[in-house]
């Protein structure tokens, strides 16, 4: 009987390497922790996404990052995420137009919630100088929506280069 395997769609992929698509580059960084932040009183926490009421998620591992997490400790709860999560990075312009969600955000950075290849898709994305968006999905689709990207992004850049002469 043949030996079956189950291989990921990304399978050759390795975690924090970095390829192109189109004219963005996709990497998932290693290291980053989610934090799930809940709580019943209002709270501020610079940096984070605001999922709903009462709910907040940190993303990331630096100093900032340290003391709003350690401020909110007395009154939230703090639920560490990082097992369940995937985070794929972009770099590049127009990032946000390539995959269609140039409709969806406004101004210099913000982050929502949306479907993307029929999956829940956390979105942070930066505008200005650096062009930068942050896709949080669970682990399980990360190879998924890694896919998906590489595609739409691909496909992206044939769409707006201009018809050869003939």
């Amino acid at each position: 009987m043949p030996e079956l395997r189950r291989q990921t769609a990304l399978a050759h992929r390795t975690r924090g390497a970095s390829i192109r698509a189109g004219d963005t580059t996709l990497r998932e960084p290693i290291g980053l922790r989610a934090i799930l932040v809940t709580s019943r009183t209002q709270i501020c926490l610079p940096g984070a996404i605001h999922l709903g009421p009462g709910e907040w998620l940190m993303v990331g591992d630096d100093e900032e990052a340290r003391a709003a997490l350690a401020a909110a400790a007395g009154t939230a709860l703090l639920q560490d995420m990082s097992a369940g999560l995937a985070v794929i990075e972009a770099e590049g312009p127009d990032v946000l137009d390539a995959i269609g969600l140039s409709s969806l955000t406004a101004g210099i950075g913000g982050a929502l919630t949306t479907r993307l290849a029929d999956l829940r898709v956390t979105v942070e994305y930066r505008r200005g100088g650096r062009h930068w968006a942050r896709f949080i999905v669970d682990r399980f689709s990360a190879d998924y929506l890694w896919a998906w990207l590489v595609a739409r992004l691909d496909a992206a850049r044939v769409d707006r280069q201009p018809p050869e002469a003939g």
